[in-house]
């Protein structure tokens, strides 16, 4: 269903037969928009000359990796490229299962186009585990990799999703 700005005041006046008047279906029709592109939203901006900007939306991202055994440091891109029109503050949620050898723990690292930017160590093997961060991002492309390192042995499964919501711009 077509959602539609319309008027506060809904006019209850019957429709006039001369052309020329706005009457009642004029005035109780709803405004369509023009501007913008799909996934963008409309919102207040005092700095417009019409008070409003279009603005990338919020957008939800995911994407899964697994392998079967591995050695270790095991590293690989797990997300396609994030593009960003705009500053925007973003949740990151990688998901992690991996099985290692002999039951020992693990670490994980998340780097953007290279740059670290989250470590945890000390991971129980077996264990889901779900580290939420949220950073901000400028315009531009992001490309992530992740890198599980067992502290003994190998991996004998992996699992890492990874998730990103874009919560808005900045």
């Amino acid at each position: 269903m077509a959602e539609f700005i319309t008027h506060p005041f809904v006019s209850a006046k019957s429709d006039s037969p001369d052309s020329t008047l706005v009457s009642a279906n004029e005035w109780n029709d709803g405004h369509i928009l023009s501007g913008g592109i799909n996934g963008q939203i409309l919102v207040y901006d005092s700095t417009q000359p019409n008070n409003m900007k279009w603005i990338d939306g919020g957008k939800s991202l995911s994407n899964t990796y697994t392998a079967g055994a591995v050695g270790s440091p095991f590293t690989t891109p797990i997300f396609a490229t994030l593009n960003s029109s705009s500053n925007i503050i973003a949740q990151i949620n990688p998901d992690l299962y991996c099985f290692t050898s002999g039951g020992t723990i693990y670490s994980f690292a998340l780097s953007v186009n290279g740059a670290p930017i989250f470590f945890i160590g000390s991971i129980l093997s077996a264990t889901r585990s779900i580290f939420p961060l949220s950073t901000s991002f400028t315009p531009g492309a992001y490309n992530f990799t992740a890198t599980v390192t067992a502290s003994g042995g190998t991996f004998i499964s992996i699992e890492i999703v990874l998730r990103i919501l874009s919560l808005g711009i900045l």
